[in-house]
């Protein structure tokens, strides 16, 4: 078994009263960003989430998300420094880095429990509390900065280092993923606002999460903003070879993760078809094939939507393409995750969901015929102990990326491969 190691993350009182100086807060970035990321199987998140119930668990909890999390807020933020400094100098690419600075500084300022009676609760209570402080304030990062960057990007600034910029984005993104599960699952599991559902839900992991349910949560809700936008929307349905019921076909896995997924996906074969096909009275169908073998639980969304030609396959796992207006970034509302941000037209929709299916070691394909139709293939772990957290680090390795934004720089490393 993989032993998890608490490491300090309280600095000394002297060391807090200095932490307002930057050279103190770089130092103590410095140092946790050397710390190694841990990497868990969704199987080790699923088994301690069946023992939510024991004496120790929340401790345990308590002190492992205190600890992982400042490492990799610290390795985040790390990242950052490593962009071209008028990237940072960009305004809403600054509020981003301010946020995680101020998280940083959030978990460092949570002590450790002493042994005297009492403290453990308190300890317990300031982390979750701090947690929850934090996914709320980096709820909108994603739509802030995609505006700061699409905003270089219509400026010409970034002209030579999308390749660069594009790998920093998946970095930051994947690094944005893991994070927010490691504190979701804890506060769904000892958070006061989040019920006991029964032994089926750990967390947020579902131990049998059916993948026809969600797949015909994500078509209505796709196809009612079809309905909104085109006042029609094509016929859905879902296969399952060999099988009577789809819904028998569960595996362990993150609902929240399928379905935005899925959505993405349907909503872009249900735009496809319906733009292909508009002002003829039948509409073809949109199919989801499910198919859940030793290894993969793989997912095909097919539709007949006109294609994509070849040559722009690449192009829209870039955070750069869009055939979408993109919409407008609205000062001082209330903050929105990725399932719910306003992402159409910031070219965001597939690069993040292929982020989503890689997390836990799986992958997202496209593959089109052009004037004809496009297959989505979605490859999933179908066992949880398989299912490995995929998560860069901020080290020299795999830094050789930064390379590629400077004009003329390096190719991008394949950073993905760290966690399988």
């Amino acid at each position: 078994a993989r032993r998890l190691i608490f490491r300090s993350c309280s600095p000394s009182a002297p060391a807090l009263s200095a932490m307002a100086s930057g050279a103190a807060l770089e130092q103590l970035i410095h140092k946790y960003s050397k710390f190694h990321i841990t990497r868990l199987a969704l199987s080790k998140y699923a088994e301690f989430g069946r023992r939510r119930h024991t004496e120790d668990a929340r401790a345990q909890s308590c002190a492992f998300v205190h600890s992982e999390g400042s490492v990799r807020l610290a390795h985040m933020i790390s990242e950052m420094h490593s962009l071209p400094s008028f990237m940072l100098e960009q305004p809403l690419l600054r509020r981003v880095h301010s946020w995680y600075i101020d998280s940083f500084k959030d978990m460092m300022k949570v002590e450790p429990p002493s042994l005297k009676d009492g403290d453990s609760e308190r300890y317990a209570k300031e982390v979750t509390t701090t947690v929850d402080r934090i996914l709320q304030r980096h709820a909108p990062v994603v739509t802030v900065m995609g505006h700061g960057l699409k905003e270089l990007y219509i400026k010409g600034q970034l002209s030579g280092i999308e390749d660069g910029i594009t790998e920093f984005q998946n970095r930051f993104y994947m690094s944005r993923i893991g994070i927010r599960f490691l504190f979701n699952q804890h506060l769904a599991l000892f958070g006061e606002d989040h019920p006991d559902r029964g032994n089926r839900w750990l967390g947020h992991i579902d131990a049998k999460c059916s993948v026809a349910d969600i797949a015909e949560d994500a078509a209505h809700n796709a196809a009612f903003l079809c309905q909104q936008t085109y006042l029609a929307a094509p016929p859905f349905k879902i296969i399952t070879p060999g099988r009577h019921n789809p819904h028998s076909i569960t595996f362990t896995y993150v609902p929240a993760h399928l379905y935005h997924i899925l959505f993405e996906l349907l909503k872009n074969s249900f735009r496809a078809v319906v733009e292909q096909g508009r002002g003829e009275k039948g509409l073809p169908e949109v199919s989801l094939v499910i198919i859940k073998g030793a290894e993969d639980m793989t997912i095909k969304i097919s539709d007949e939507g006109g294609g994509i030609p070849h040559r722009h396959i690449r192009d829209v796992f870039s955070y750069f393409y869009s055939t979408a207006t993109p919409p407008q970034l609205i000062e001082d509302t209330p903050g929105t995750d990725m399932n719910n941000a306003p992402l159409a037209g910031l070219g965001y929709g597939l690069p993040l969901s292929r982020l989503y299916s890689r997390y836990f070691g799986g992958d997202l394909d496209l593959i089109s015929i052009e004037g004809f139709g496009t297959d989505a293939y979605v490859y999933l772990r179908s066992t949880a102990e398989n299912a490995v957290e995929v998560i860069p680090a901020y080290t020299k390795g795999e830094l050789r990326y930064a390379n590629a934004m400077e004009p003329g720089g390096g190719r991008s490393t394949h950073w993905m491969t760290a966690g399988k």
